[in-house]
């Protein structure tokens, strides 16, 4: 069953029952950054990465960009565990992110559109 899992274009993670990682196939590693032979150790860590723009719808500038990398510990080999790590790490994510927004409108006020001004009054 491994080779057909490896054909896969989706990233494949098998667990048992008690949600203990027994396969992940190459796509898995790639999307996760988590090297396949590190799935079966004890040294694991969920690596979330997100890249966000800010555009200009008219002019079709990037105003504003971020990128987000981290990897975050996972305490046991379980499904359970790597979900909860990931989690942790998505909200760390947001709050940089959100900081990071913060800071850009604290120093860019966006302009009002005509449209924004119709509708206010």
């Amino acid at each position: 069953m491994e080779p057909i899992l490896e054909t896969l274009n989706d990233g494949v993670i098998i667990a048992d029952d008690s949600d203990q990682i027994l396969f992940a196939n190459g796509v898995f590693e790639e999307m996760t950054g988590i090297p396949r032979s590190e799935v079966d150790g004890e040294a694991l860590a969920a690596r979330v990465a997100f890249e966000f723009d800010l555009r200009n719808i008219t002019t079709g500038v990037t105003v504003w960009s971020h990128y987000y990398s981290h990897d975050e510990p996972v305490n046991r080999r379980d499904v359970t565990a790597v979900v909860a790590s990931m989690n942790r790490n998505v909200q760390s994510c947001l709050n940089e992110v959100l900081e990071s927004l913060d800071q850009y409108f604290s120093t860019h006020v966006p302009k009002r559109s005509t449209a924004d001004t119709h509708i206010s009054q």
